[in-house]
């Protein structure tokens, strides 16, 4: 049976911020649940009163409803004015829409296992408040969804378009990812993506090459030394010269910020296409758009032109780092969704849309440097609304799509577009012993 592996890096508590209570995307309901609220009294609250409880909608699977919001706001039509559920008071937690249960444990199932870490649009997570996910077991296991398909020790994990390795080979490759992530290293999260593409790209070499010693080499500490040497990014003079399908990858990455308010699920194939000129103003980085998370127009021309001359602050590199390293500890696309290298470009062009965004606030507020607050908030919006909805590669009509992630050039012109200048030249840090243990010693697991 498929072991659950939950993060020890990562802590969670809940605020009773509601925040997750006030998000723009669509809360769905199953359908059992959705037929218990139909029959319950709700009478001790005027605000429900003659209200529709859930609604249909073309957009959702069969047997899943959805939740309206309160009139004119974002809030669940079920978040009460002392900002707890009403749903939860009155019939339960075990009455909640699953996605509130699960909420903001994060799950990811991978060739061998099942991971749980943390969703960082939580701001309980972004603070790191909170006992570590390895002493909620209970409350995880309860509520996460674990894959019922035998493990697969025998996988063979696709590096590129071209060539792959066996599983225990992607796992040593995957935890020196990890590595170039770890908190407290003087490094930037630019150059921590430049050594995870320096190691992939050897990786390959190695592999095509049919290098016997490939194992033991991805586990030596001279791998990712030789991975950072010399690690620097040199950012675009201006952000619309890089590469066109950089550009459009990165549109596509914020395609939810731009399509029409309504649009709120899943949407068809058709739909996708139908919204793809809207990306154009992203695509070409000029013009100017409506932003769905940010609830004004924004200018791109003005924010790509704000220069941020005090660059970006470091508890923002350190939070960004944590975000993406708990991403590769989860194999989140890295491997299973996607090629390592397709994986990894698609972190980078997440990472560029939590910057662009930050930058439209700095830009917004006149501020001269990416703050930890300004980047957090981008990062929680980037999380609620984007990083775990469908993506355009996962449509296989749209193939072109993932087969420029797999484009290790393209994947280094990416890691520019939004790079600041203050990003290039740091050299590594040492990095604390607790901390290289915590991150390579076995995680808690419980059988399923």
């Amino acid at each position: 049976m498929r072991l659950q592996i939950i993060d020890p890096n990562e802590g969670y508590a809940c605020g009773t911020c509601s925040k997750c209570c006030q998000q723009p995307y669509s809360i769905v309901i199953e359908q059992d649940k959705a037929a218990a609220l139909a029959g319950a009294d709700f009478s001790g609250y005027p605000q429900l009163q003659g209200k529709e409880f859930y609604y249909a909608s073309p957009d959702a699977p069969e047997g899943i409803f959805v939740v309206p919001k309160q009139t004119g706001t974002t809030k669940c039509l079920f978040l009460d004015s002392d900002g707890l559920c009403i749903i939860h008071k009155e019939l339960g937690p075990e009455a909640k829409p699953k996605p509130c249960l699960r909420f903001p444990y994060h799950d990811s199932p991978t060739f061998v296992d099942h991971r749980v870490s943390v969703n960082f649009g939580c701001p309980s997570v972004l603070r790191d408040m909170g006992p570590r996910l390895v002493g909620q077991q209970e409350d995880i296991a309860a509520t996460s969804r674990i894959s019922q398909a035998a493990p697969n020790h025998d996988a063979f994990v696709a590096l590129n378009a071209e060539t792959g390795l066996p599983h225990a080979d992607f796992d040593r490759l995957a935890n020196s990812l990890e590595h170039f992530f770890l908190p407290g290293r003087n490094t930037s999260v630019w150059e921590a993506f430049a050594a995870s593409l320096n190691l992939v790209q050897e990786t390959v070499r190695k592999r095509v090459a049919d290098d016997s010693d490939l194992s033991h080499w991805l586990k030596s500490e001279k791998a990712r030394q030789d991975a950072e040497s010399g690690v620097s990014i040199e950012p675009f003079g201006v952000a619309s010269a890089a590469p066109s399908a950089v550009r459009l990858r990165f549109a596509a990455t914020l395609l939810r910020d731009a399509v029409p308010k309504e649009v709120t699920l899943n949407m068809s194939l058709w739909r996708r296409l139908m919204t793809l000129p809207k990306l154009m103003p992203l695509a070409k980085l000029t013009g100017e758009y409506y932003s769905k998370v940010q609830q004004r127009t924004i200018d791109i021309d003005q924010v790509v032109a704000h220069s941020l001359p005090a660059g970006i602050d470091a508890g923002a590199t350190e939070l960004l780092k944590r975000c993406f390293r708990a991403r590769i500890w989860q194999r989140f696309l890295i491997g299973t969704r996607l090629s390592v290298t397709a994986g990894l470009h698609q972190h980078i062009h997440d990472l560029n849309a939590i910057l662009f965004l930050s930058r439209a606030d700095a830009c917004h507020l006149g501020e001269p440097r990416l703050t930890k607050d300004i980047v957090a908030e981008n990062l929680s919006r980037f999380e609620f609304n984007f990083a775990n909805q469908i993506r355009l590669f996962r449509h296989n009509s749209l193939g072109w799509f993932t087969d420029q992630l797999n484009d290790m050039g393209l994947a280094r012109s990416s890691l520019r577009l939004f790079a600041l200048p203050a990003a290039s030249g740091h050299r590594p840090a040492p990095v604390d012993a607790n901390l290289v243990a915590g991150v390579n010693a076995s995680p808690t697991s419980v059988q399923i």
